[in-house]
Formats: structure tokens, sequence, C-alpha cells
């Protein structure tokens, strides 16, 4: 008996390519053997990564921050001090899991410890996540179909621009994400294989950044129970082994915070918890706030596409909520279709696209304090399906080629060295990350590491205008010509607490200052040993000078909580400066004295000293 409804016939499979089907011989499977061409293309492709990976590791660049806390951590795999969590958290606790540090570990050893091995870490994260992206749905969408996501899949892409490259989990659990979403659909449409897929890519998303875990658990939830309540007609029979697969899976990936949740008290996971479901100093921003990002990030103006207006602090600002009718029009337009043209692959695409909005929004009330655009990185994927689904649909709906034909391997073969090409044009076009003050740093290294003594312990400090100096990117560079350096306490989160020693230990010091830190390290008796100075002698006096002419002022308005800001020429300041201030003497301040362009840096060392 014929089955009826939209999850019965949804794989759209027409009488004319069933008699195509039952022609074909029966040693035939769903791909055809690897042709001349095929193979040609693999072999292309192999060259293309290589290049972009030499390409990438050869780049003058040493890694800052953030990034250079992962750098610290990724060394620490394989060590006596293995990472059991992920990134550190302003908040004062750790993303959930270290699968990202695991990863790039791999690069890492390879290169030799190589400041940029997790540029090329980044990179292969984004080339792996991408193609397997194509690969999942290829069978089951079909040849057009496939190709118009793997389009969206390069407008996501170029969207993230110089971020491609940049291991920094915001950035770089985006395209993960979206592999995870393409597999958690085929796993509604009953491919077995799909679920590991979205357990190893899901898994690496939430360890790497905590945001994305509601989104994780309600899409795999929502493709488990359509693939029960509406089961797809081609079910693969070997399912059985997927489940178990992915039980081993899920257990081998999440034992490690785990076994910190059981041996550290308080558990890691308990912190974070606690901070999302207890009593939180910094309210959540709320469904108003959050339906006014969505506003702007659902549209097809979204960050999405690589528009990122963004506010003063880098924050996203908010649109008329009214504006998410555009995209829901569309997405019910879009169903509707399917629903008549019983395509049920696009329906259950569109339900957990659907179930990835309300997550989103949902994530969105959830942020603590600003809407920083780095935090809201990871629903472009769905926004982008927004747009992306009717055109699947359609291409699906036009398209008779299938996988029983010899012209299916080389479109997937082309489509995968299209997609290996663009990737690699883009991140060899990327600008590095934090490039402006890693080329400062870079330029540091060599009188450095000529200052720092062998064999012994060396502290690495940093003091000035905040988010300028990085006493990690010392310790990297440090380590990579082998010596020993440690980190301030206060570093013991990020780069882990035996890189760290305590203040009153009496050491060699390597201390990085900006602004006026300079002429602090000197007072203090530092041996200067490099300077960055982008201004000539007289523009540095004239802005030491106005700075004295304006502190005055400062203090007549009884502002003398912006002295600190003054002294570092923030940006802002002109915004919050009292009325008696000289409108133009400060803004010729901030012209002469505020960016990183105008900012001088310098590296002293100390000889055996507390800190």
């Amino acid at each position: 008996m014929r089955r009826r409804g939209v999850a019965q016939s949804g794989e759209n499979e027409s009488v004319e390519t069933l008699k195509n089907n039952a022609r074909r011989p029966s040693s035939e499977g769903g791909l055809y053997p690897l042709g001349p061409l095929v193979l040609s293309l693999v072999a292309v492709n192999a060259v293309i990564l290589a290049a972009t990976c030499t390409q990438l590791v050869t780049r003058p660049w040493i890694p800052s921050f953030d990034n250079a806390l992962i750098w610290l951590r990724t060394l620490d795999v394989g060590g006596s001090h293995p990472p059991l969590v992920g990134p550190y958290s302003r908040f004062g606790w750790d993303h959930p899991g270290p699968m990202l540090y695991y990863t790039l570990a791999l690069p890492l050893h390879a290169l030799n410890r190589s400041p940029t091995s997790i540029l090329v870490g980044a990179f292969l994260i984004a080339v792996i996540s991408t193609l397997g992206t194509v690969l999942s749905v290829w069978k089951r969408v079909g040849s057009a179909g496939s190709i118009v996501l793997t389009c969206g899949t390069a407008v996501l892409c170029f969207g993230l621009g110089d971020r491609l490259i940049n291991p920094w989990n915001p950035f770089v659990l985006v395209l993960p994400f979206t592999l995870f979403l393409f597999a958690s659909w085929m796993w509604a449409a009953g491919q077995s294989i799909a679920l590991p897929v979205a357990a190893i890519a899901g898994s690496f998303a939430v360890q790497a950044h905590v945001g994305v875990s509601v989104a994780v658990v309600a899409i795999l939830a929502a493709a488990s129970l359509l693939r029960l309540i509406a089961p797809p007609p081609r079910t693969e029979r070997s399912s059985a082994w997927s489940y178990v697969f992915t039980l081993l899976v899920i257990c081998v990936l999440w034992a490690p915070p785990l076994w910190q949740q059981a041996t550290a008290s308080p558990g890691n996971l308990s912190l974070v918890a606690h901070f999302f479901l207890g009593v939180n100093p910094d309210p959540a921003l709320g469904w108003k706030t959050a339906l006014g990002i969505a506003a702007r990030e659902f549209g097809p103006w979204g960050s999405w596409t690589g528009n990122e207006p963004v506010g003063l602090l880098r924050d996203i600002e908010p649109m008329p909520m009214g504006l998410l009718v555009l995209p829901a029009t569309v997405m019910s337009a879009t169903a509707a279709m399917a629903i008549r043209w019983r395509d049920a692959l696009v329906v259950r695409l569109l339900v957990l696209n659907a179930v990835g909005v309300l997550a989103s929004i949902y994530s969105y009330s959830q942020v603590r304090g600003v809407p920083y655009g780095y935090l809201l990185m990871w629903p472009r994927a769905v926004a982008m399906l927004c747009w992306i689904a009717p055109l699947v649909m359609i291409a699906r709906k036009r398209s008779a080629l299938r996988a029983s034909t010899n012209r299916y391997n080389v479109w997937l073969a082309v489509t995968l060295t299209l997609v290996c090409g663009f990737v690699s044009a883009r991140a060899l076009t990327a600008a590095l990350p934090d490039h402006h003050a890693s080329r400062i740093f870079f330029g540091f290294v060599p009188e450095i590491v000529r200052a720092a003594p062998k064999n012994v312990l060396i502290r690495v400090v940093g003091s000035g205008v905040p988010f300028t100096v990085s006493p990690e990117a010392v310790a990297v560079s440090l380590i990579v010509a082998g010596r020993v350096p440690r980190l301030a306490p206060s570093q013991s989160q990020g780069a882990g607490q035996h890189r760290c020693v305590p203040g009153d230990a009496v050491l060699p010091t390597i201390a990085l200052a900006s602004g006026p830190a300079i002429d602090e390290f000197r007072d203090r008796g530092g041996r200067m040993i490099a300077v960055y100075e982008p201004l000539t002698t007289r523009q540095r006096a004239e802005a030491h000078r106005l700075r004295d002419t304006l502190e005055p002022q400062f203090r007549e308005g009884k502002r003398d909580d912006l002295l600190p800001a003054l002294k570092d020429a923030e940006h802002w300041l002109p915004l919050v400066a009292p009325q008696n201030v000289n409108r133009q003497q400060l803004g010729e301040y901030i012209k002469l004295a505020s960016g990183d362009e105008q900012r001088a840096y310098a590296a002293f060392y100390f000889d055996n000293v507390v800190w």
C-alpha cells in the first residue's frame, strides 16, 4: 500500500528516477568508482591545502592576548598538565571543554610548536567543517540543492572575513556549528552516520563556547523527535551502530570536563550552571533586546553576509523587532510550498531551523552585559538557512540529477574543489589576528630573547592602556626560543596555574608597557630593551603638554574618575567629558595620542626583582 503524507513521500523520488534506479547494475552503490577526473580533482585539493598551510605557517606573526593563551594551553596537551576545561571566560569560569585545544594540538606539534601553527589549525577546522557540510548533505539533498547550500556556506565564510583563520573560540566554532546543523538535518532524514558527526561537531561547538549549548541540545532533540514521530521513508537499517558509536564518542569527548567536575571543588560545570541559573549581578538583556538583535541578525542584511554594523563598543545595535516579519514570512511561505510539493526533506530543515531561531533568540536574551558582536557569532548559520532554504527547495524541484549517474561524482568533486579553493583563497587574503599588536610584539622578539637568561625562570608582566599589552605573547616567544617564562598569578585561569609564579618571587623580569606605563617602568629602574614609537619627539611632547593642560580641567569638572582614561587617551572620552573641558584641546589630544597607530610600546628588563 502506498504511503501518504509529507513524511513518507518527502525524499521526492519521481517514477522516472525509480525506473532508472531499477535498471542500475546491482554492483553499483550510491557513488560510482572514482575516475581519473575525480582523482585529479582530489589531487588539486591536496595541493591547494598544502600550499595554503605552508603560506600560513610562514607568515610573520605571534599570537597575543586570548590567542596566546590558547597556544599555551594547546602546548599542554600530551604533557603533565593536560587541559580539562575550555578557554577562560571573563566571568570567572571556563567554557565547558578542551576540544579546541586537543584539535589544535595536532598542527602545533606537527609544525614544531610554531606560533603560526594555530592559524593553520583554525584554517583546517574551517576546511574540514565546510567540506563535511557538503558531503553530509550531497547524497540525500541531491547535487542541485547541495550546490545551493554550498553557496550559502560560502557566503557564511565570506561573512566571517579575517576571522576564518582566527583560532579564538567565539570565531572558530561558527563553521563546526554549521556542520552540526546540517548533520542534525540528515539525522532527521534517516542518515545513520550523521548522528556521530552531529555529536562531534556539536560537542566541539559547546565546549568552545557555552553560549551555543542551548541551540545544540534543542536542535539535536528536535531532529531525534522528527525522526521518531515522522520516520523518513529511507531510514538506513544500520542505525543501531550509530547509537552505540555516538555514545562512545560522547563519553570520550566529555571525559575531561566531567573528570574536572568530579575532582575539583567547585567544578567548572557547576560554576557555569550557577552563572546562568543562579543569582547574577549582571542582568540579562531580556526578550525585547533579544528580538531587536534577531531583527538585525536574521535579515538579508545580517552579519552572516559580512554586513556588521556595530556600536561604539563594538556591540550589536538592535533594530525594530517588527522586521522579524520578513524572515518569518519567507520561512512560512517556503514551508507551505514544501508541503504542497511533498518535499519532506525541506520541511525537516525548516523545522530544525525554526528551532535554531528560537534557541538563538533565547541565547541573545541571556547575554550578560554588553551584547558584543563576538558573543553572537554562531547564529549566523541559522540566519543563512532562513534565506537559502527556499532556494534549496526550488533547486531540488527542478533538478533530476541523482546519485546514480556518472555526472554525480564529477559534480561532487568539482564542488569540493571549489569549496576548498574558496576557503583557501579567503584564508590567504585574511589579515592576521590582532595584527597591529602582534606585529609590534613580533618585532620585539629578538631583543627580548637576547635579554632573557637561559635555564632560569623568567617572569613576564605587562602594564599600560587596557587591552594593548600582552605578556602572554612574550611567553610564547620565550618558550619557542627555549626559555622558561612564568606569568603573573592573575593569568592563572587562562594560562594554567603551572605557568604562573607569585608576585613575591625574586626573579628576572621582562615587562611590556604601553602609553604612560613606559615612563613608570623607566622610573622604576628597568632597562629598555625594545621600543616602538610611532610619533616624533615633537609630537609626543605636544601630546604630553595637552594632557597636562586637560587634567586640571577634568579635576575642576569633578571627574577625577576619568583621569585614567585621559592618561590612556581613550577615543570615547569626548562623549563623557564635563562641559568645562576645552573641546578643541581634547580633540587635538585624542587625534594625536589615541588609537593603536599613535600608541608607543616598550619592553624592559629587570634583574631579580619582586613584582
